[in-house]
């Protein structure tokens, strides 16, 4: 079952060479798709402490 999340259109301005590399990889349908995954992915990676428990559990700080 594919779940679709609320969308709206963004202007991006990305240099030139990264971008045709991407676009000829993941096609003409896929850089939305792609672009997506690398936001969503780079927000867990900046936010890692609201991901994971403290070490040692609750109340053990």
């Amino acid at each position: 079952m594919v779940v679709r999340m609320p969308t709206k259109k963004y202007t991006v301005t990305l240099p030139e060479k990264p971008a045709e590399e991407t676009l000829a990889e993941v096609g003409p349908g896929g850089l939305s798709a792609y672009a997506t995954r690398v936001v969503e992915r780079r927000r867990e990676q900046d936010r890692p402490g609201e991901l994971v428990a403290p070490v040692g559990g609750p109340g053990r700080e």
